[in-house]
């Protein structure tokens, strides 16, 4: 059931087995968490550390699927995406946000105080999120402003 969803979306069929194994994984974790919780146990750290785990390494995976789609569906559109140069990404500023916000990359909050990387259109973004992402398309996840390219 789960492979036949998963190629409806188009998600690459050599990928079917490891997502299928590790949404099944992140299920039976959660579920162990629920059973322990209604039980009134307390969880232990080292599991709960395991779960948060388990869950980065998944949406790891989900955003390396979104970003295959949205490569392959701009191939065939003749507008594949272009990486940034080298020295674009490395003339990054950083600097330290004084209150919260979230990496629109990852979706994880920024707490005041974390040090960010600020594009030149200064949206805000975890600096490895940033970097992996100009590595592969030189527009701004969120406005679409482009960075400079090897062909340009």
């Amino acid at each position: 059931m789960l492979s036949s969803a998963l190629l409806s979306m188009g998600v690459d069929p050599y990928l079917h087995d490891s997502i299928i194994v590790n949404i099944v994984a992140y299920a039976q974790s959660i579920r162990n968490l629920v059973s322990h919780m209604a039980a009134g146990m307390v969880f232990p750290l080292r599991a709960r550390i395991r779960l948060v785990t388990m869950h980065v390494r998944n949406e790891r995976v989900l955003i390396d699927l979104a970003t295959r789609e949205s490569m392959i569906e701009n191939e065939g559109r003749g507008n594949g995406m272009i990486p940034t140069t080298e020295i674009s990404i490395k003339a990054l500023k950083t600097e330290t946000i004084l209150e919260g916000e979230s990496c629109m990359i990852c979706l994880e909050e920024l707490s005041g105080g974390s040090e960010v990387t600020v594009m030149p259109c200064s949206h805000i973004f975890h600096g490895s999120c940033i970097i992996r992402w100009l590595k592969q398309s030189h527009v701004c996840p969120i406005c679409r402003f482009e960075m400079p390219t090897c062909s340009q």
